[in-house]
């Protein structure tokens, strides 16, 4: 990149530009009112073609860039700082970012910067005059659905405010932060830090290196548009040769990337996207192992992004072709769905689909962790999907324990009596429950982050069972460790509870999180959607909300008449549904009614849209 370290600077307002200098030899000299600096960095042509026309305008050239930028603003602080921060966990969650090396600002007026060093997505950035239009798309792909972002600042002449200068309208200076500054402190005091210069420490450029899935984006982008710079040569197209080693097997490591170019050579043939998900779906029969159908899709769809062309005339649908479409649909969700097992539970909720969230809050000893693993083991025996239960409470041993007398229909301490025989019994027994529910996977680890779980999901789904996870479940929310010590609980349990759905989303997989109900409640008291203890975020971010009470007098010995109660449901109603713990095996079933008590809507229990 050396040979391309050259800016354009704008000292005292932006219409004082057309200056070029050395980015690294540039210095304020005691100016610090609206300075900015270009978003891209040229050759020597730049500072040439200046010379010649006193201009910047006009000039087409090749250029790179030392950071992708990220502009947030609006009339409402709050909510652009809200979604910066949210900004953060996403692109750390999805893409994988570790969150010490960004860099956070406070522009100096309406607004914050989220920069990521070049050094995250490529080791060598390349130069060349179509630079911007990759870099631009690659920004708005990862800032895909965020409503503050300010797309104007990717084109190839744009300025971008130094850090530690004043703005010129507000007073105040543009100046660094820590995400936990962002997320922590209100508009007010950071307005405060503002009003002069200050420094933080970060992470040393030379300390950072390429992130894949940045690095994976950034190549395919780039591609993308320098393809468009030259006209091809027989050397440089396909052959025919070419194109049937294209079509060949690949192994595991080879396959996403090769989905992607092949998906991408088919789209640039103008074969829509049905046509290129089947002719994938037949080379994905060479593949050892296959890609899985979702997955497959998954590829398909972001190679559309990427390659599709962006001035096609969108297509027009009747309603014959939405009904097939829609069809479609729903005979993908057949595949997709996890059912609970528990026949009027799945009705009202109709399954629970990959990116959604279900909570389950109770009482402490009311049977939580009972029911999420009769869920688990329902879900695991008649889907064969892999389920991963993450237990931050149990040990191994104890989970294993309750899971083979829920499978086996005994007592826990029948299990351990069942255990006390020879090794060939003890190997039988254990052959026997792994048969029964081979995909049931554990991992029973005290004070994991999200996005240490996030990070266990995909190692599973590459090393472990080579699959995507059909259900993931968290036992339980209060146990989730925040990525930093926070001094009040609420505020962790907000952030943790909003988190788990930008997990769900990223990871593309149902999550069941559990959590605890606030002291006030009694142990047969009636639970509503903000029961959640330490946050009503909870309700927030769930798709679905569960609540798990004792009735207030059961004389049962053998079993305990529970109720099972639909507080939040994005589908369909809300209810109350009656069921029984079985002391002895902790199974739960439900108890032969007529039908769902009805709940009553109002403001704090509601069916959501």
């Amino acid at each position: 990149m050396s040979a391309f370290e050259y800016a354009e600077y704008a000292i005292g307002g932006v219409q004082n530009r057309n200056r070029i200098h050395r980015s690294g030899d540039f210095h304020l000299n005691g100016n610090d009112t609206d300075c900015f600096r270009s978003v891209f960095l040229f050759g020597e042509t730049l500072a040439a073609w200046v010379k010649r026309t006193g201009s910047v305008s006009g000039f087409v050239g090749p250029h790179t860039a030392d950071a992708l930028l990220f502009d947030f603003d609006g009339e409402d602080l709050d909510a652009v700082r809200a979604e910066v921060e949210k900004f953060v966990l996403h692109i750390e969650a999805l893409h994988e970012v570790p969150r010490d090396a960004v860099r956070l600002a406070f522009s100096g007026q309406k607004g914050f910067h989220f920069v990521l060093p070049f050094s995250l997505i490529s080791e060598d950035p390349r130069a060349h005059p179509d630079f911007w239009q990759a870099y631009k798309a690659m920004a708005l792909e990862l800032c895909d659905g965020f409503a503050h972002l300010d797309r104007s600042i990717y084109e190839p002449r744009r300025l971008f405010r130094l850090m530690n200068t004043k703005h010129g309208k507000s007073g105040l200076y543009k100046i660094p932060l820590t995400f936990d500054e962002l997320a922590d402190l209100a508009v007010e005091k950071i307005q405060g830090l503002a009003k002069e210069p200050r420094k933080i420490e970060v992470l040393p450029i030379s300390e950072i290196s390429p992130v894949p899935v940045l690095e994976e984006m950034w190549e395919q982008w780039n591609n993308h548009f320098r393809s468009k710079l030259t006209i091809p040569t027989p050397t440089k197209k396909r052959s025919r040769s070419d194109l049937v080693g294209m079509l060949q097997g690949k192994n595991e490591g080879e396959r996403n990337n090769a989905a992607i170019r092949l998906a991408g050579l088919l789209l640039a043939k103008n074969v829509d996207r049905s046509g290129t998900l089947e002719i994938l779906r037949l080379w994905n029969e060479r593949n050892t192992p296959s890609l899985g159908e979702e997955e497959l899709t998954t590829l398909v769809e972001r190679a559309h992004r990427r390659y599709a062309k962006k001035d096609t005339i969108p297509q027009v649908y009747d309603l014959r072709q939405a009904g097939e479409a829609y069809a479609q649909h729903v005979k993908e969700l057949k595949q997709r769905r996890v059912q609970l097992g528990f026949q009027r539970l799945d009705e009202k909720t109709r399954g629970i689909l990959p990116g959604e969230v279900l909570a389950l809050v109770a009482k402490t000893s009311n049977g939580k962790t009972a029911l999420a693993l009769s869920m688990a083991r329902n879900f695991a025996r008649t889907s064969g999907q892999p389920v991963l239960f993450f237990s931050l409470e149990m040990p191994l041993q104890a989970i294993y324990e309750r899971t083979y007398q829920l499978e086996m229909d005994i007592a826990g301490y029948e299990v351990e009596e069942q255990f006390r025989v020879d090794e060939a019994e003890v190997k039988r027994r254990i052959d026997v429950l792994f048969g029964r529910l081979p995909t049931l996977y554990f991992i029973p680890e005290s004070g994991l982050t999200l996005s240490v779980i996030s990070a266990a999901i995909r190692h599973c789904e590459e090393h472990v069972y080579g699959k995507r996870t059909g259900l993931v479940l968290i036992d339980y929310l209060s146990l989730v460790r925040g990525e930093r010590d926070y001094h009040d609980e609420y505020l962790k349990t907000t952030r943790i509870a909003r988190s788990i759905k930008d997990l769900a989303k990223a990871r593309n997989v149902p999550v069941i999180f559990l959590s605890q109900v606030t002291k006030a409640h009694g142990i047969s008291d009636e639970l509503a959607l903000d029961s959640g203890r330490d946050s009503g975020a909870i309700a927030e971010a769930a798709d679905f909300v569960l609540g798990l009470w004792r009735k207030k007098k059961d004389e049962n010995k053998r079993k305990l008449s529970m109720t099972l109660a639909i507080l939040k449901n994005r589908r369909g109603g809300l209810g109350e549904i009656p069921v029984n713990l079985d002391r002895k095996t902790l199974s739960f079933a439900e108890v032969k009614d007529p039908g769902i008590k009805k709940r009553p809507v109002d403001e704090k229990s509601h069916e959501s849209n």
